[in-house]
């Protein structure tokens, strides 16, 4: 998967794709939230996400899934 960077909405900047790994899970998550917030603005998407991360049920870590430290301060998931 490639991640645009030239977004009508915010998404992210050229050098924040560039440390973001395209093969693992936050990629697409953060290409869905995007998509999501499109067509349903105001949604939960973000505040249900964080919920799921902050159980210690789960089997990896954000590291693992390919969530960078900043992952919040990107414009997407502002």
């Amino acid at each position: 998967m490639i991640l645009p960077y030239n977004t009508v909405n915010p998404f992210m900047s050229k050098n924040s794709i560039k440390e973001i790994k395209q093969n693992k899970i936050f990629a697409l998550l953060s290409a869905i939230k995007y998509i999501v917030d499109i067509i349903s603005p105001g949604n939960s998407f973000r505040q249900r996400l964080v919920e799921i991360l902050n159980d210690s049920h789960r089997l990896l870590t954000v590291k693992e899934m390919g969530f960078p430290e900043n992952w919040e301060d990107l414009p997407v998931w502002k």
